[in-house]
């Protein structure tokens, strides 16, 4: 029942008992969620933007911010005994790249980590390379990466508002749809493309082995063209349909099979609350969670782990170098950007970077006390 009817597969799978009693416990009260007006994203549009204008100031070359450039391998030479980093980038757009740094922070998911070549980097003493990839694996290893899958089907307009009330709803099925979210076009946090203002959006999300249904749904459909109508293509001039094409349905688009399963399940799903037609959509964006660069949706602690050691040993995982990682992947609140910025304090602290003069240091060593 609980897996039915929960939408997710992935928290009732394996995991470590000690850390998701409390993550249920955490998550899944009575507890309001809060969130940042205008949404999450803020966030990080904030952090790129305050890193490009310290960057502006610190004359860094090349610059801070490179889209598209996935790490590929990290070397440490000390010459002097002055840790020096060579960090070796690739790209579906660019020349392998290299990049000298005296610090490194790595803030990437656990299959992204363990793909990456590393050399002169040790965690234990006197260990040579190939030990301490072994050392650095078995340290990963205590999570398990599990994938998620989002899919987004637009409309010209709401057409459930005359059947389906409120006109925001939420669905749970067994179905590999899983959860099915609408949030109303009084939500809209921006304009749509071309101010398209009665345009509407469902969104169905699924972990686990449903991703994966939808991701081998996608595979199929990759001979096939990208499915949108004619009607999204006429709301559009020339130009911004190209550049829409060539971007967003390149990228996150898919083929009529896994449109018709989804249209299907959808039908299913809809039907048993009221008797009605299910029209197509105009397009169907999908982005699943296992691909490069991310290999992972959301991470968990495996069976046995001893979480709070291995979190604070990858804090600084290799001897006497200052290299760090952060993420959510080995926090206390895997899934959530919680997780993450906690983990990130962290490494901020081993930098020796104060606290800003705002926060409250009493409730600020109370709450630390809970996620160390």
């Amino acid at each position: 029942m609980a897996h039915d009817g929960s939408g997710y597969q992935s928290i009732l799978s394996m995991w470590n008992a000690a850390d998701a009693i409390v993550w249920y416990l955490a998550d899944f009260t009575k507890a309001p969620y809060y969130t940042i007006p205008g949404g999450m994203g803020r966030l990080t549009d904030k952090l790129h933007d305050n890193v490009v204008t310290l960057s502006k100031h610190s004359n860094s070359t090349p610059a801070p911010t490179k889209l598209g450039w996935e790490l590929l391998k990290v070397s440490l030479k000390t010459p002097d005994n002055k840790p020096r980093f060579r960090l070796e980038f690739g790209g579906e757009f660019i020349p392998r790249t290299v990049v000298s740094a005296e610090k490194v922070i790595l803030a990437l998911p656990q299959p992204a980590l363990k793909r990456l070549s590393l050399e002169g980097l040790h965690v234990l003493p006197g260990e040579n390379d190939v030990e301490a990839r072994a050392t650095f694996d078995g340290l990963l290893d205590s999570v398990t990466a599990n994938p998620l899958c989002k899919l987004f089907l637009i409309y010209d307009k709401p057409w459930w508002n005359n059947e389906v009330q409120p006109s925001c709803f939420k669905i749970f099925t067994d179905l590999p749809l899983r959860q099915v979210y609408h949030f109303g076009t009084e939500r809209q946090c921006v304009p749509t493309l071309n101010d398209r203002t009665s345009c509407c959006l469902l969104l169905a999300y699924s972990d686990a082995r449903y991703a994966d249904y939808w991701k081998q749904l996608d595979k199929m459909s990759s001979s096939e063209n990208r499915y949108y109508s004619e009607s999204l293509q006429s709301s559009m001039p020339a130009d911004k349909w190209d550049a829409f094409q060539q971007t967003t349905l390149h990228y996150y688009g898919t083929g009529d099979t896994l449109v018709a399963g989804l249209k299907d399940q959808l039908a299913k799903v809809i039907t048993t609350f009221v008797k009605m037609d299910i029209p197509p959509p105009d397009t169907v964006l999908l982005k699943h969670w296992s691909d490069p660069p991310f290999y992972v949706g959301w991470h968990s602690w495996n069976v046995g782990a001893k979480s709070w050691r291995v979190a604070e040993r990858l804090v600084q995982p290799f001897d006497k170098a200052p290299l760090f990682t952060c993420g959510e992947a080995f926090s206390s609140e895997q899934g959530w950007i919680e997780g993450a910025l906690k983990s990130a304090e962290r490494v901020l602290e081993k930098l020796g970077v104060a606290a800003p003069s705002w926060v409250n240091a009493q409730k600020y060593q109370k709450q630390k006390e809970l996620w160390l």
